[in-house]
C-alpha cells in the first residue's frame, strides 16, 4: 500500500559528503562550507558544532574548548551559522561568522533557562527552550522575528514522554517533528497566517524531518514504517496539496534511516540544491552526512 500511494519516480542515490567514525549529523551548507555536529567514538558524550569548505579542507569547530556544541543551521545568503553551545550547566544560542570566525550570543533568545536546537534563517529563529511550570519541565517551540525580537510559541509539550525536533525556518515556514509513544508526526508553520498544519501521513507512517523549499514551494520529509529502517523514504509534496501522493525522492536500504532534520543548501557547481541527511545505521547507530544532488533549481540569494 504504502508503494502505491507514492507518485512514480526514480529513487535518486544519495552521495556520501562526510565519513568518520561516530555520530555525525545536522548537516548544512552554503555553497562554500559544510557545517554538522559531530560526537567521535573517543569521546561519546562529548559533541562539537564544525565546519568545513566543501572540499573537504579548513576545519573550525564553532564552539570554544571547555564547551559542548550542537549545529542550528546555515544562515542561507550569508556566512553566519547558529549554533548551542552547552557548558557549566546552561545552553544558549550563539552566530559564528565563517568570515571573520568570531562568535556572538544571538540576540534576544537567550535566558536563564536552556535554549537548543536553533534555526535561523534572515528573518527569522526558530528554537526550543526548557523551562519548569506548573506541571512539570515541559519544552517550548518558539518563533523570533529577528527585526524586532518578538517571539511567539508555536507548541508546548512535557519535556518527558515526547520528543520535540525543529526541521526548518525560512521567511515564510517553519517545520517541526513531534514523537510518541505512537509514533511521529511533521507539522508546518505558516509564519504569515499563523496556521500550523500537520502533514498528512499515508496509513498513520511514522513522518519526520520536514524541511521547505520555499522559492520552489516544496517540502520534503522523510517517511518510515513503525522501526528504524523500516520503509524509510524521503519524500517531496507540493505546498499546495499536501494531501496528494508525494513525489519519491529516495528510497533507502532496510537498516538505515534518517535523523531528526535534513537541509537545503545551493550547489555552485551546478546552480541547483542540494538536500542533505544524516544517515543512521540502525544496528550501530553510527552516522554520516550524504547528499541528494540537484533536487530542485536554485532560487536567487
Amino acid at each position: 500500500m504504502l508503494v502505491a500511494q507514492v507518485a512514480a519516480a526514480a529513487s535518486t542515490v544519495p552521495v556520501e559528503v562526510l565519513s568518520e567514525p561516530g555520530l555525525q549529523f545536522s548537516p548544512h551548507a552554503n555553497g562554500s562550507y559544510l557545517a554538522w555536529t559531530s560526537n567521535s567514538g573517543l569521546r561519546p558524550d562529548h559533541f562539537d558544532a564544525f565546519a568545513q569548505r566543501l572540499s573537504g579542507s579548513g576545519r573550525i569547530r564553532l564552539n570554544p574548548a571547555g564547551t559542548q556544541g550542537f549545529l542550528g543551521s546555515v544562515v542561507q545568503g550569508t556566512s553566519r551559522l547558529l549554533y548551542q553551545q552547552a557548558g557549566d550547566g546552561g545552553s544558549d544560542l550563539y552566530f559564528f561568522d565563517l568570515g571573520d570566525r568570531h562568535r556572538t550570543k544571538a540576540p534576544g533568545v537567550n535566558t536563564p533557562g536552556w535554549e537548543w536546537d536553533g534555526m535561523a534563517s534572515r528573518g527569522y529563529i526558530l528554537f526550543s527552550r526548557q523551562r519548569k511550570a506548573a506541571r512539570g519541565w515541559v519544552t517550548d517551540a518558539l518563533l523570533e522575528r529577528r527585526a524586532d525580537g518578538a517571539v511567539r510559541t508555536l507548541g508546548t509539550w512535557p519535556a518527558k514522554g515526547v520528543t520535540h525536533a525543529n526541521g526548518s525556518v525560512g521567511q515564510r515556514y517553519a517545520t517541526y517533528t513531534v514523537c510518541k509513544d505512537r509514533g511521529c508526526w511533521a507539522y508546518l508553520y505558516d509564519i504569515r497566517h499563523r496556521t500550523t498544519t500537520k502533514i498528512p501521513s499515508r496509513n498513520g507512517r511514522p513522518q519526520y524531518a520536514p524541511v521547505v523549499d520555499e522559492a520552489n514551494r516544496r517540502v520534503y520529509v522523510a517517511r518510515s514504517g513503525d522501526t528504524c529502517g523500516v520503509n524509510v523514504r524521503i519524500v517531496r509534496l507540493r505546498l499546495g496539496g499536501l494531501s496528494a501522493a508525494p513525489e519519491l525522492v529516495v528510497d533507502l536500504p532496510r537498516g538505515i534511516d534518517v535523523g531528526w532534520a535534513m537541509s537545503l543548501g545551493p550547489n555552485r557547481a551546478t546552480g541547483l540544491k542540494d538536500l542533505f541527511f544524516e544517515r543512521v545505521r540502525c544496528g550501530t547507530k553510527d552516522s554520516n552526512i550524504y547528499a541528494v544532488r540537484g533536487v530542485a533549481s536554485r532560487s536567487p540569494t
